[in-house]
C-alpha cells in the first residue's frame, strides 16, 4: 500500500500539546478527589468536636453516618445526594453545640421546658449551615432529622412526603 507519510514537526507539537493536556486533567482530578477527602474529614472533625460535649454520643454520628449512606445506597440516590447525605448526616447534630451542658449532660429525664430548649438543636443547626453557602443543601437534613411520618416531630410538625427525603432516611438511621 502507500506509505504512511511521517510525522511532522506539527503533529509532534500537537501530540505534545494533548498530553500536556491529559496529564493535566489527571492531576486536577487528583486535585479535586484530595480536596473532596479534606472536606469530608474537616466536617467529621467538626462533628467530633460537637460529641465530646454530649457524654452519650460516643461513635453515634459515625454510625448514623454509615447507616444513612448504606440505606442512600439501598434506595438508589443520586451521587449528588449521597454526596449531601455524607456531608449532612456528619452535621446533623451541630446545633446541639448551642445547648448548655446542664440540658445537654444531663442523665435523668429532660424536664417539659429542658426538652423545649434540647429540641432547638435542630433550628441552631440550621443557622449555623446558613453561613456557609455551599452547605444549603444539606440544611434540610440538620433542620428536619426529628421530624415524624405521623406530623408529631419537630421543629415543624411536617408529615409523611413532606419531610425532604434525605431528613427522612438520616432519621430513620439516627
Amino acid at each position: 500500500g502507500p506509505m504512511q507519510k511521517p510525522f511532522t514537526k506539527d503533529d509532534l507539537h500537537l501530540a505534545d500539546a494533548m498530553a500536556a493536556h491529559v496529564s493535566a486533567g489527571i492531576e486536577s482530578a487528583q486535585l479535586i478527589r484530595k480536596q473532596r477527602e479534606l472536606f469530608y474529614a474537616t466536617i467529621n472533625m467538626l462533628a467530633q468536636s460537637v460529641e465530646m460535649r454530649d457524654t452519650y454520643t460516643g461513635g453515634h454520628t459515625a454510625r448514623v453516618t454509615e447507616y444513612s449512606v448504606l440505606l442512600g445506597q439501598q434506595l438508589d440516590v443520586s451521587p449528588e445526594d449521597l454526596h449531601i447525605i455524607k456531608i449532612g448526616t456528619p452535621l446533623h447534630d451541630i446545633g446541639k453545640i448551642g445547648i448548655d451542658d446542664d440540658i445537654l449532660r444531663k442523665t435523668s429525664k429532660l424536664t417539659p421546658e429542658e426538652f423545649e430548649v434540647m429540641k432547638t438543636h435542630t433550628t441552631k443547626g440550621a443557622k449555623i449551615l446558613e453561613q456557609v453557602g455551599d452547605l444549603v443543601q444539606v440544611i434540610p437534613i440538620v433542620r428536619s432529622h426529628h421530624e415524624r411520618w405521623d406530623g408529631d416531630g419537630y421543629p415543624d410538625g411536617l408529615a409523611g412526603e413532606d419531610i425532604p427525603r434525605l431528613a427522612r432516611i438520616v432519621a430513620v438511621a439516627d
